[in-house]
């Protein structure tokens, strides 16, 4: 596969073989969990992404790590699904880009 992901870019630093991994890929699978494909989003490299309705909360400064300790992401993460029409949602509310809602090649299923 080639062509841009989506990553989560502020999570802790893990060892991942011999580096130091400062994200982590976001891909989209059914709710089995028996097949999964990376999500090749529309838009610029390197933006980030917001949630419809939300955009002014979303700005491109780069966001401090988040500390393992609180387990932001781990408190999260369940919320992330795509949409009977394939859309990746957060809680309700679609994901976007600068182009549009991020379309996902498998629908009704999680993103992880």
């Amino acid at each position: 596969m080639t062509g841009p992901v989506l990553v989560f870019a502020n999570i802790r630093p893990r060892k991942l073989a011999d580096f130091a991994s400062n994200g982590m890929v976001m891909a989209n699978s059914d709710k089995e969990v028996s097949q999964f494909k990376l999500i090749v989003p529309k838009g610029k490299t390197g933006e980030r992404i917001f949630l419809e309705g939300f955009k002014d909360k979303f700005t491109q400064e780069r966001l401090p790590q988040l500390g393992s300790k609180k387990k932001i992401l781990e408190k999260c993460i369940d919320k992330f699904t795509t949409d009977l029409e394939g859309r990746a949602m957060w809680g309700g509310y679609k994901m976007m880009t600068s182009e549009g809602s991020i379309e996902c090649p498998i629908p009704n299923g999680l993103l992880s």
